[in-house]
């Protein structure tokens, strides 16, 4: 009993971690984007300047499998999309 208490404190903990990503979809199919781009130049006179949206999420309760299982099943589909992690962006803000 004393083995499966450790294992069930992890779980309890990766669990507890909110995690933050950004999704945003590759250049080729990024028709909103696209779209917000176009207004931009067109509607506002506004030239030189180039707009992506991406949509933000923040999950808990879920372990790291759990979570990396969804990051490219529910949350994004990996082909069109690219996915921005909190790790990634705090590797560049270290630079």
């Amino acid at each position: 009993m004393s083995l499966d208490q450790p294992q069930v404190s992890l779980l309890a903990t990766e669990k507890e971690k909110i995690r933050e990503f950004f999704v945003c979809k590759v250049k080729e199919v990024d028709v909103l984007s696209d779209s917000l781009n176009q207004v931009i130049r067109d509607v506002l006179s506004i030239s030189g300047l180039e707009a992506k949206i991406y949509m933000r999420y923040l999950v808990n309760n879920l372990t790291d499998i759990e979570y990396a299982d969804a990051l490219e099943t529910i949350f994004s589909e990996p082909p069109v999309d690219e996915i921005i992690s909190k790790e990634i962006i705090e590797q560049y803000q270290h630079q």
